[in-house]
């Protein structure tokens, strides 16, 4: 029986590949759970240094607000 992995392991793999090489999809094979939330962790981290450093302007409020919509608009298509 063929094991299917979610599609979320080869985003990971591909991402890691693509950051840092064959380490971090060594790192992914091993535990493709850890390699999704680290990526996840890494977004997360990223936006809010962005935001933390130039939240005060309009253009980077300007695109927080649109990704406020985005979610939102996620979050309802998947309730529905």
């Amino acid at each position: 029986m063929k094991y299917v992995r979610p599609r979320g392991y080869t985003t990971t793999a591909v991402v890691g590949l693509a950051a840092a090489g064959m380490v971090a999809v060594a790192l992914t094979l091993q535990d493709w759970a850890a390699g999704i939330a680290m990526c996840a962790l890494l977004a997360m981290l990223a936006l809010s240094l962005v935001y933390v450093t130039f939240g005060a302007s309009p253009l980077v409020a300007g695109l927080f607000f649109g990704i406020k919509a985005a979610v939102l608009a996620i979050v309802i298509e998947a309730l529905l």
